[in-house]
């Protein structure tokens, strides 16, 4: 008799759980153009709202009334759930854009709490042919120092999609702002995410053009974001994309959500170390650890590293927890592709010492901690000392600069699988 209750608690656990939908529900879309269209409903609480579409879709965007919250709201399409959070980039309260695999006609959306009226945004960004998707099949490159990674431009990814109504505006950049989408983690088909955003940004949010210069997905391919239409260079166009103070900006998203328990892949980070590197370089902003204030000249300037996060600038997550506190190591290895960008202060603290600086014919380090390899290069690359051992802390090493000319050189110290960079000034 007890298995017999226990069989019948587990039937009705499993009934409470399994969604009932409410009978289809026919909406009217107000179709604002081929590509984007919006309807309005209200979510019920506690019952499942089943939605049918008269035209497929790719992608939503959900808007709701400023005072509620989308964990209030659960999004089902495809057979999966999908979490709903604010998109820190639109003015109205809207959701994250959801991507799906493929177009779609029919979704399911409850209220756990409260009724909500919702307004959505449905965008429908036609596929592009994988014949067109030429660079999919390039073979990964091996790139040079300081060299721009290879970039998808707009011209490739864009086909079929509407171009920007107004020319670009240049800005000159001496701030590099890291986003993420806030979007899948598990997404695959880049080149359709990033046509989806674009059409979010332009259609939805009424934006020119996509709001960053450039987009990295998970695998590392960079895609190219803001046009300069023939115009202008893509890194130096001003976007839409920190807080409303763009100016002097260059913005770069990663694919992906990083505010919980995921990482962005070393992928992602390879070819993010590569693009900032190149921009650094170019636009002489040699200390990946300096800072400026921003915007410039204006009452309510602060100041701002030359490497930020989105929420350096204003209230929010992004770039995600898990990319923001890697900041740090971010900078540091900016330096291993690049290697004429180094800090001039000193950033290790009491626990390594470098002395003297400027130095003429010997220097000298003191640490704390075991070194693993120490190489001091030039500004051409050449290396002028190259040595791996494990240095046992609290002993001074010296190195010869005896065959060092004046100038200014490259000091790398490799502890605990992390890499530390000091700019060498040699005077003689």
């Amino acid at each position: 008799m007890k298995s017999y209750f226990i069989f019948l608690s587990l039937i009705g656990a499993i009934i409470a759980i399994k969604p009932t939908f409410a009978q289809l529900a026919q909406v009217t879309e107000e179709r604002h153009s081929v590509f984007y269209s919006t309807t309005q409903v209200a979510a019920r609480q506690g019952e499942w709202l089943n939605i049918q579409l008269s035209h497929p879709f790719t992608s939503i965007s959900i808007e709701i009334p400023v005072h509620q919250s989308f964990e209030n709201l659960i999004l089902l399409a495809e057979g999966q759930s999908f979490a709903l959070t604010k998109d820190i980039h639109a003015e109205a309260n809207l959701s994250n854009l959801i991507v799906f695999d493929q177009p779609i006609i029919q979704f399911q959306l409850q209220a756990k709490d409260t009724k909500i009226p919702l307004k959505l945004h449905l965008i429908n960004a036609p596929p592009l042919p994988k014949s067109q998707k030429t660079w999919e099949n390039i073979t990964h490159r091996i790139e040079e120092e300081c060299e721009k990674p290879a970039v998808i431009t707009g011209a490739q990814w864009r086909t079929g999609l509407p171009p920007p109504k107004e020319s670009p505006i240049a800005t000159p950049v001496k701030h590099v702002i890291i986003h993420h989408a806030s979007g899948s983690n598990t997404a695959t088909n880049f080149t359709e995410v990033i046509r989806n955003i674009y059409l979010l940004h332009t259609q939805t949010n009424g934006w020119n053009d996509i709001g960053y210069n450039y987009l990295i997905a998970q695998d590392g391919t960079v895609f190219e974001g803001r046009l300069g239409q023939g115009t202008l260079e893509s890194d130096n166009v001003l976007g839409a994309h920190f807080c409303g103070k763009n100016t002097n900006t260059m913005g770069i998203c990663l694919l992906g959500d990083y505010q919980t328990a995921i990482n962005p892949t070393q992928a992602t980070l390879n070819a993010l170390y590569r693009l900032i590197a190149w921009k650094l370089k170019k636009e002489n902003l040699f200390n990946p650890l300096a800072a400026f204030m921003h915007p410039q000249g204006a009452t309510d300037a602060k100041i701002l590293g030359v490497i930020s996060g989105h929420r350096d600038g204003c209230a929010t997550d992004c770039p995600g927890d898990n990319v923001y506190r890697q900041l740090a190591q971010i900078k540091a290895n900016i330096s291993t592709v690049c290697t004429v960008l180094a800090n001039e202060e000193s950033v290790f603290g009491n626990e390594l010492k470098i002395y003297p600086q400027p130095c003429q014919n010997e220097l000298f380090i003191f640490s704390k901690k075991p070194v693993d390899k120490i190489v001091l290069h030039d500004l051409t690359g050449r290396k002028i000392y190259d040595a791996s051992f494990v240095y046992f802390p609290l002993q001074e090493k010296k190195i010869s600069l005896n065959s060092c000319s004046s100038g200014i050189y490259i000091l790398k110290i490799f502890q605990e699988g992390k890499v530390q960079v000091r700019r060498l000034v040699v005077e003689k």
